[in-house]
């Protein structure tokens, strides 16, 4: 679910900032275009994982522990890392086909 997220999101991005019409159209190198858009994508991965901590320490205090999400770091690095990994595949499938 977190490579589809951060690909998706970072579809969302390329689409807003490079391919929108009457958008933005930054005519930028591949590179620094994919930086932008993985980089982007990961303060939305990092939020979502803020998210999930909050909720975690919501139930923990309400729920006396019954609805815990998160696993540990080990989660939410594996979590990052897969949307990474999803973002970084969408920018540059975005980006070279664009210049393609």
């Amino acid at each position: 679910m977190h490579f589809a997220g951060g690909a998706w999101v970072a579809s969302a991005i390329y689409y807003f900032f490079f391919a929108r019409d009457g958008g933005y159209k930054l005519s930028i190198p591949l590179l620094p275009g994919v930086l932008f858009v993985v980089g982007a994508a990961m303060v939305v991965g990092v939020c979502w994982e803020f998210f999930e901590y909050g909720m975690d320490v919501i139930a923990e205090k309400y729920l006396d522990g019954r609805a815990i999400n998160q696993m540990g770091i080990k989660d939410t690095m594996g979590d990052l890392f897969l949307d990474l990994v999803g973002a970084f595949t969408a920018a540059i499938y975005c980006l070279a086909k664009r210049r393609a």
